[in-house]
């Protein structure tokens, strides 16, 4: 039979441990978002991965940067890791919509939306973003060595409403997806690496973005239907 000493001690214990399991950590006074954890109340801004997110809807298990539930709000360089990455700024996600005066870091150069900027809207690419700033910082690059050997690997052009493309250089196959310069999917096609063309949909003059996907590397390219 356990004597008070030890109930005492047990309870303590199971305290302790009941804290530390609930504990949120925060970065910039805002609570790390968690994978398990229900966002009923739209507003609700999380931490994660060197940013502020904020939600616009229930969500739950949507991990910020993949889903379009989570909306950026400013960067958060607490965290061990994120002082100075990339100037100071989040790297630019093409997955993910940017408020008006979002700042982000893409290609070498710092940028500013001056509006809603939609998934895809790229910088340098999409008119909202205004270049603000250069980074020279050696550790802020956009792409990877598997994205600069998709983009130096990868042919791409249009011509009377049809791509024309050359993947021959690739492994496995790779999907071509279209965006028109609003973010709007326009059409995504899984394809084998070879050299071949794909039929566009009836589309409207303007500029268009194709993303090329290739195992875990990406690549972006810009059409324009005249």
């Amino acid at each position: 039979m356990l004597n008070k000493t030890s109930l005492n001690l047990i309870t303590i214990i199971i305290i302790v441990s009941f804290l530390k399991i609930n504990a949120q950590t925060t970065y910039c006074g805002i609570s790390e978002w968690n994978s398990s954890t229900i966002y009923s109340t739209s507003g609700t801004q999380v931490y994660y991965n060197c940013a502020i997110w904020e939600n616009s809807n229930y969500t739950v298990g949507n991990q910020p940067e993949t889903n379009q539930v989570w909306v950026w709000v400013s960067n958060c360089t607490e965290e061990i890791g994120c002082a100075n990455n990339y100037c100071g700024f989040q790297n630019y996600i093409s997955a993910i919509p940017y408020t008006q005066y979002s700042q982000v870091y893409y290609d070498g150069i710092i940028w500013e939306a001056r509006y809603w900027a939609n998934p895809g809207n790229i910088p340098g690419v999409a008119d909202m973003w205004d270049e603000i700033n250069t980074c020279s910082n050696p550790a802020a690059k956009t792409l990877s060595i598997e994205d600069v050997l998709l983009k130096e690997n990868s042919k791409l052009y249009y011509y009377n409403n049809k791509l024309y493309f050359d993947f021959s250089k690739l492994e496995n196959s790779s999907a071509v997806i279209c965006y028109d310069i609003k973010g709007s999917l326009i059409f995504s096609k899984k394809v084998t690496n070879t050299t071949d063309e794909i039929n566009l949909p009836s589309i409207q003059e303007g500029v268009y973005i194709i993303q090329i996907l290739n195992n875990n590397a990406k690549t972006f390219k810009r059409i324009i239907v005249l």
